[in-house]
């Protein structure tokens, strides 16, 4: 496991243990140099390489730690993940994002659009019966490459379509995410091509020097290399919400 993402995971299994006010304000400055400065030093890293691969800009985003518990049951003040995500500014109706989260039990890379708005919704709808073999194919080369597509919302296809049409599978959805988890094994591999990482950002952003102990954590490039492979692996899918964004 890349050290950083393991410093994050021992982090949060502690909060999810003692997931009081009491404890975070015990911690803060530990999740500040260990978890939000790396972070920040990761969105700021990558940033260029996702623009160039993408051609859009992309705005990063680090999420909060504190959670809306205005309307739900479980009223824990504290996310036991961290989940960063580039929104690419495509242009288009909506803008699908790139995200990278670490959470207790796995570290996740994906793309997409989680919800598609109502006339989103249709085009996509119309767009798969009309065009459906080219959406199928881009999809289905996602998976290939080792993406998961998350499982439809719907149970049965929407009318007016009928349930044994060709692109049922993706007419049932509501909206379009593709996830793969990396590991060990992943980052790893990824080491051969983590120079090309440092080459394609020469004027990145660098941490303070209060910073500069816990950044160093978070600057893995075989990490930085492997996110990059998965976003890689996505493309297919950004080409498909392309088509109807």
């Amino acid at each position: 496991m890349d050290p950083w993402t393991a410093q994050v995971r021992g982090f949060l299994t502690a909060l999810a243990a003692q997931n009081t006010k009491t404890w975070w304000d015990a911690h803060k400055a530990a999740y500040a140099s260990g978890l939000k400065a790396p972070a920040e030093a990761l969105l700021a890293r990558l940033t260029p390489p996702i623009e160039a691969m993408t051609g859009h800009k992309a705005s990063a985003k680090l999420f909060r730690a504190h959670r809306d518990v205005r309307f739900s049951r479980d009223k824990t003040p504290y996310n036991t993940h961290l989940h960063l995500a580039w929104h690419l500014a495509a242009g288009g109706r909506q803008d699908p994002a790139l995200f990278f989260g670490i959470g207790l039990e796995e570290v996740t890379v994906g793309v997409g659009v989680m919800e598609f708005t109502p006339d989103v919704l249709a085009d996509w709808r119309r767009l798969l019966d009309l065009d459906g073999p080219r959406l199928a194919g881009l999809l289905q080369g996602a998976e290939a490459a080792g993406l998961r597509l998350w499982e439809p919302a719907l149970k049965r296809v929407p009318s007016p379509w009928p349930q044994d049409h060709p692109q049922g599978r993706f007419l049932r959805m509501k909206g379009l995410v593709a996830t793969t988890q990396i590991g060990a094994a992943r980052i790893g591999a990824a080491r051969i091509g983590a120079a090309q990482i440092d080459a394609a950002q020469p004027g990145a952003a660098q941490p303070g020097a209060a910073q500069l102990g816990a950044a160093r954590i978070g600057a893995a490039p075989a990490l930085d290399a492997a996110i990059m492979a998965a976003f890689r692996a996505g493309l297919p899918v950004l080409q498909a919400l392309d088509s109807v964004l």
